[in-house]
């Protein structure tokens, strides 16, 4: 029963890393897009946020990592989130160094694209696993609350729609409606999944609900054993 507890402090502080790096990571991608006429040819002025966001994914990366670890423990038995984590991991520290050698001039936008898309992928199917592992399991103690695990599989679930639909608008010739119309439409859970994702782990480590969940279950068991 302690595994739980003892995890909950670290997990909290690292999820605020995860959630105010991240926040910050995704405005500057939002901002960069909104001003920065990335298809244009109107680049100078705000052309820094590309970089910029480049930069804060990268940082973003050590933090993420302990606090999946720190999530999975707090899950445990877990072997599906467990798996998808360490995937994930070996995803992200891939996807930085890509990140860092193109901000070096050493590669190119397409291959950290390749390197990208299955990375977002693995965060969004792990996000999605955390959260049903709750839902599904009351037998085992969790610092997760039960409102929380909903977010959690909305965001990851939209997240893996979104990528699905974007990749199907490429059965469509370029710049053809039908691509258009998938991409429109995969835009809309794209949203709510990119900017959910660094809110959920900022949300994580700000409420109290997690705590308030796992003490109910330790009072429920120890009242079965009485």
């Amino acid at each position: 029963m302690g595994q739980g507890r003892v995890g909950t402090a670290p997990l909290r502080a690292w999820a605020l890393v995860v959630g105010y790096v991240g926040v910050a990571s995704a405005l500057a991608l939002l901002l960069f897009f909104a001003l920065a006429d990335p298809f244009g040819a109107n680049l100078r002025t705000w052309s820094w946020l590309g970089p910029a966001n480049d930069v804060l994914s990268m940082v973003m990366v050590p933090a993420q990592t302990i606090a999946m670890v720190l999530l999975w423990h707090a899950l445990r038995p877990a072997p599906v989130v467990a798996v998808l984590t360490g995937l994930t991991i070996v995803a992200l520290v891939a996807g930085a160094v890509v990140t860092g050698r193109m901000l070096a001039g050493e590669a190119t936008l397409d291959t950290q694209f390749l390197f990208a898309i299955p990375m977002i992928v693995l965060m969004f199917a792990t996000l999605l696993a955390a959260g049903l592992r709750v839902l599904r399991d009351r037998r085992h103690p969790t610092v997760i609350g039960r409102r929380t695990a909903r977010w959690a599989m909305i965001t990851g679930g939209a997240g893996i729609a979104a990528m699905l639909l974007f990749a199907l608008a490429y059965a469509f010739p370029a710049g053809s409606a039908g691509q258009l119309a998938f991409f429109i439409v995969g835009g809309v859970p794209g949203a709510v999944a990119y900017v959910g994702y660094p809110v959920w782990w900022l949300v994580l480590g700000l409420r109290q609900d997690a705590v308030t969940y796992l003490r109910t279950y330790e009072e429920e068991d120890a009242g079965r054993h009485r």
